[in-house]
C-alpha cells in the first residue's frame, strides 16, 4: 500500500493510481490518445523513490472505427 502504480506505453504514462492494498485498479484513460493499432502496455510501481522494473508487456488494441452495419434485409431469417 502507498506505492504509485503507472501504466506505460513506451515512455508515455497512460494511467496511474495510488495502491491501497494488495491489488489496485488503474484506469488507462490516455491510451486512446496513442492512436489506432496495437500497443504494448507495462506496469511499474514506485515506493519511497524506488521504481520497479516493468512487468511483462500486454498487448492492447485501440480500434475506434465502428463496424459496417448490415441492412436488415440481409440478415438471416433463421438459425441452424
Amino acid at each position: 500500500a502507498g506505492a504509485t502504480v503507472n501504466l506505460r506505453v513506451g515512455g508515455t504514462i497512460v494511467g496511474t493510481a495510488l495502491a491501497s492494498g494488495s491489488s489496485t485498479t488503474v484506469t488507462a484513460n490516455l491510451i486512446a490518445q496513442l492512436g489506432q493499432g496495437t500497443h504494448q502496455v507495462v506496469a511499474t510501481q514506485t515506493l519511497n523513490g524506488v521504481t520497479t522494473n516493468p512487468t511483462a508487456p500486454i498487448s492492447v488494441t485501440v480500434d475506434s472505427v465502428a463496424p459496417v452495419s448490415i441492412a436488415a434485409n440481409k440478415l438471416p431469417t433463421n438459425a441452424n
